[in-house]
């Protein structure tokens, strides 16, 4: 028996607070692209386009992005099969693409909604709760 929507999706996202919270941002093991990874994961989506994708610098992720075949966050969001909805609408666990102060080749950073309309992701080089004042787009989960 599966846990309804409400408590997948908590759990979810406490894994990624647990596993994030406070964590410095780290090319090798903490990016806002592990971090969806592990939300969609816990919430058992698959994303077989990042199986076996590795990388260790800005660099290296950039040119995975490119070997991908996507010009930005957003287009590789976009090929998950999600459905992009109002970032309004988001709901705990979903994914928001928030501005980033580097968008290129990036577009956007991915973060939580942690209920409450707070986000969880990477600012100031850390992991941690936010309240962004602008959004690019999100993604239901479930």
């Amino acid at each position: 028996m599966s846990l309804p929507d409400h408590a997948r999706r908590a759990r979810a996202a406490q894994a990624c607070l647990k596993r994030f919270d406070g964590k410095p941002f780290d090319w090798k093991r903490n990016d806002c692209v592990r971090l969806v990874r592990h939300d969609l994961h816990h919430l058992g989506v698959g994303v077989p386009f990042l199986k076996g994708v590795r990388y260790g610098t800005a660099r290296g992720a950039a040119k995975a992005l490119k070997a991908q075949g996507f010009a930005n966050l957003i287009d590789g969001m976009d090929a998950t099969g999600l459905v992009q909805i109002a970032p309004a609408r988001a709901m705990i666990g979903d994914i928001v693409a928030i501005p980033t102060d580097q968008p290129e080749p990036w577009g956007a950073a991915l973060t939580i909604a942690a209920g409450n309309g707070r986000l969880f992701g990477f600012l100031n080089g850390q992991g941690q709760v936010m309240q962004a004042k602008q959004f690019i787009a999100a993604w239901s989960v479930l």
